[in-house]
Protein backbone atom coordinates (compact mmCIF):
# COMPACT_ATOMS: atom_id res chain seq x y z
CA UNK A 1 0.00 0.00 0.00
CA UNK A 2 1.00 3.33 -0.71
CA UNK A 3 2.03 5.86 1.93
CA UNK A 4 -1.63 7.54 1.11
CA UNK A 5 -3.25 4.94 1.91
CA UNK A 6 -1.96 3.88 5.25
CA UNK A 7 -2.82 7.47 6.14
CA UNK A 8 -6.13 8.00 5.15
CA UNK A 9 -6.70 4.34 6.90
CA UNK A 10 -5.24 5.33 10.23
CA UNK A 11 -7.05 8.85 10.00
CA UNK A 12 -10.19 6.63 9.21
CA UNK A 13 -9.30 4.94 12.38
CA UNK A 14 -8.72 7.70 14.81
CA UNK A 15 -11.41 9.08 13.66
CA UNK A 16 -13.93 5.46 14.40
CA UNK A 17 -11.85 6.04 18.23
CA UNK A 18 -13.20 9.30 18.75
CA UNK A 19 -16.52 8.40 17.25
CA UNK A 20 -16.87 5.39 19.91
CA UNK A 21 -15.46 7.71 22.75
CA UNK A 22 -17.72 10.52 22.05
CA UNK A 23 -20.91 7.98 21.54
CA UNK A 24 -19.84 6.55 25.27
CA UNK A 25 -20.40 10.01 26.53
CA UNK A 26 -23.89 10.73 24.54
CA UNK A 27 -26.72 10.47 26.71
CA UNK A 28 -28.17 6.97 27.22
CA UNK A 29 -31.26 5.49 25.27
CA UNK A 30 -34.22 4.64 27.20
CA UNK A 31 -35.92 1.49 25.43
CA UNK A 32 -38.38 1.42 27.17
CA UNK A 33 -41.63 3.99 27.56
CA UNK A 34 -39.73 5.96 30.31
CA UNK A 35 -39.44 9.31 28.25
CA UNK A 36 -42.72 9.27 26.63
CA UNK A 37 -44.45 8.69 30.24
CA UNK A 38 -43.03 11.31 31.82
CA UNK A 39 -43.40 13.73 28.78
CA UNK A 40 -47.39 12.75 28.78
CA UNK A 41 -47.61 13.46 32.82
CA UNK A 42 -45.93 16.60 32.67
CA UNK A 43 -48.85 17.47 30.04
CA UNK A 44 -51.18 16.23 32.36
CA UNK A 45 -49.78 17.98 35.32
CA UNK A 46 -48.93 21.32 33.92
CA UNK A 47 -51.04 24.38 34.56
CA UNK A 48 -50.85 25.38 30.85
CA UNK A 49 -48.16 24.42 27.90
CA UNK A 50 -46.66 27.10 25.49
CA UNK A 51 -45.58 26.42 22.37
CA UNK A 52 -42.99 28.76 21.14
CA UNK A 53 -41.18 29.35 17.39
CA UNK A 54 -38.36 31.64 18.18
CA UNK A 55 -34.59 32.41 17.21
CA UNK A 56 -31.31 30.16 18.01
CA UNK A 57 -28.06 32.04 19.17
CA UNK A 58 -26.19 31.01 16.16
CA UNK A 59 -28.92 32.38 13.07
CA UNK A 60 -27.83 35.11 10.74
CA UNK A 61 -24.36 34.12 11.15
CA UNK A 62 -23.58 36.10 14.15
CA UNK A 63 -24.94 36.62 17.92
CA UNK A 64 -28.33 38.05 18.20
CA UNK A 65 -28.95 40.65 20.32
CA UNK A 66 -31.56 38.69 22.03
CA UNK A 67 -33.66 36.05 21.64
CA UNK A 68 -36.37 36.74 19.03
CA UNK A 69 -40.11 35.07 19.34
CA UNK A 70 -42.02 34.44 15.75
CA UNK A 71 -44.96 32.65 17.33
CA UNK A 72 -46.75 31.36 20.23
CA UNK A 73 -49.72 29.58 21.39
CA UNK A 74 -51.04 28.25 24.39
CA UNK A 75 -52.53 24.95 23.87
CA UNK A 76 -56.16 24.44 24.45
CA UNK A 77 -57.33 21.25 26.62
CA UNK A 78 -58.18 19.20 23.60
CA UNK A 79 -54.84 20.05 22.03
CA UNK A 80 -53.21 19.09 25.08
CA UNK A 81 -54.75 15.74 25.32
CA UNK A 82 -54.18 15.07 21.51
CA UNK A 83 -50.20 15.98 22.10
CA UNK A 84 -50.29 13.54 24.96
CA UNK A 85 -52.18 10.62 22.87
CA UNK A 86 -50.16 10.86 19.95
CA UNK A 87 -47.06 10.35 22.36
CA UNK A 88 -48.29 7.35 24.50
CA UNK A 89 -48.90 5.63 20.96
CA UNK A 90 -45.80 6.12 20.04
CA UNK A 91 -42.89 3.69 19.38
CA UNK A 92 -40.54 3.56 22.49
CA UNK A 93 -37.66 2.48 20.59
CA UNK A 94 -34.28 4.31 21.30
CA UNK A 95 -33.15 6.64 18.01
CA UNK A 96 -30.64 4.62 16.24
CA UNK A 97 -28.47 7.37 14.52
CA UNK A 98 -27.46 10.86 16.29
CA UNK A 99 -26.96 13.39 14.33
CA UNK A 100 -23.32 15.16 14.79
CA UNK A 101 -23.74 19.10 14.29
CA UNK A 102 -24.96 21.76 16.66
CA UNK A 103 -28.60 21.85 17.34
CA UNK A 104 -30.12 25.15 16.36
CA UNK A 105 -33.44 24.65 18.68
CA UNK A 106 -36.07 27.19 17.29
CA UNK A 107 -39.10 25.33 18.65
CA UNK A 108 -39.66 24.74 22.56
CA UNK A 109 -42.55 23.02 24.86
CA UNK A 110 -43.01 24.82 27.61
CA UNK A 111 -44.78 23.72 30.97
CA UNK A 112 -45.77 26.59 33.34
CA UNK A 113 -46.99 25.93 36.97
CA UNK A 114 -44.53 23.51 37.13
CA UNK A 115 -41.01 23.09 37.81
CA UNK A 116 -40.75 20.67 34.36
CA UNK A 117 -38.13 21.74 31.98
CA UNK A 118 -39.06 22.60 28.53
CA UNK A 119 -38.70 20.51 25.60
CA UNK A 120 -36.07 22.24 23.20
CA UNK A 121 -36.84 20.83 19.39
CA UNK A 122 -33.99 20.98 16.24
CA UNK A 123 -35.94 20.02 12.94
CA UNK A 124 -32.38 20.69 11.41
CA UNK A 125 -30.55 18.00 12.77
CA UNK A 126 -33.24 15.78 14.79
CA UNK A 127 -32.68 16.27 17.70
CA UNK A 128 -34.53 16.57 21.06
CA UNK A 129 -33.60 18.20 24.55
CA UNK A 130 -35.21 17.10 27.43
CA UNK A 131 -34.07 16.20 30.87
CA UNK A 132 -31.04 14.81 29.53
CA UNK A 133 -32.97 11.68 28.15
CA UNK A 134 -32.43 10.04 24.67
CA UNK A 135 -36.12 10.95 22.99
CA UNK A 136 -37.37 7.70 21.15
CA UNK A 137 -36.72 7.88 17.05
CA UNK A 138 -40.24 8.28 16.79
CA UNK A 139 -40.17 11.48 18.99
CA UNK A 140 -38.90 13.64 16.43
CA UNK A 141 -42.14 12.96 13.75
CA UNK A 142 -44.66 12.99 16.41
CA UNK A 143 -43.36 15.98 17.59
CA UNK A 144 -43.07 17.78 14.11
CA UNK A 145 -46.46 16.46 13.09
CA UNK A 146 -48.45 17.89 16.43
CA UNK A 147 -46.33 21.19 15.83
CA UNK A 148 -48.06 21.53 12.18
CA UNK A 149 -51.14 20.23 13.53
CA UNK A 150 -51.16 23.47 15.53
CA UNK A 151 -49.72 25.86 12.61
CA UNK A 152 -45.90 25.83 13.28
CA UNK A 153 -43.05 24.82 10.82
CA UNK A 154 -40.68 23.22 11.10
CA UNK A 155 -38.12 24.73 8.64
CA UNK A 156 -38.18 28.32 7.54
CA UNK A 157 -35.45 31.03 6.71
CA UNK A 158 -34.23 31.25 10.29
CA UNK A 159 -31.72 33.15 9.46
CA UNK A 160 -33.65 35.67 7.46
CA UNK A 161 -36.16 35.56 10.26
CA UNK A 162 -33.96 36.52 12.72
CA UNK A 163 -31.74 39.23 10.17
CA UNK A 164 -34.89 41.26 9.78
CA UNK A 165 -36.15 40.85 13.75
CA UNK A 166 -32.53 42.27 14.33
CA UNK A 167 -32.85 45.70 12.01
CA UNK A 168 -36.17 45.93 13.20
CA UNK A 169 -35.57 45.80 16.93
CA UNK A 170 -38.58 43.81 17.58
CA UNK A 171 -39.30 40.75 19.92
Amino acid sequence: MTRTVWIGVGMLALLAMVAGWWGSKAKKPVSDMTFQNDLVRAIGSAQEIRLTEHSSPHDWGRKLSREHVYRTKVLSPESRAKLAGMLAAMDPAPQEAIAACVPLYHHTIEFTGSDEQPVLICFGCGQIKWREMAAPGAAFQVLGDFLESEGFERSRDWNALAEAAEKEGTQ
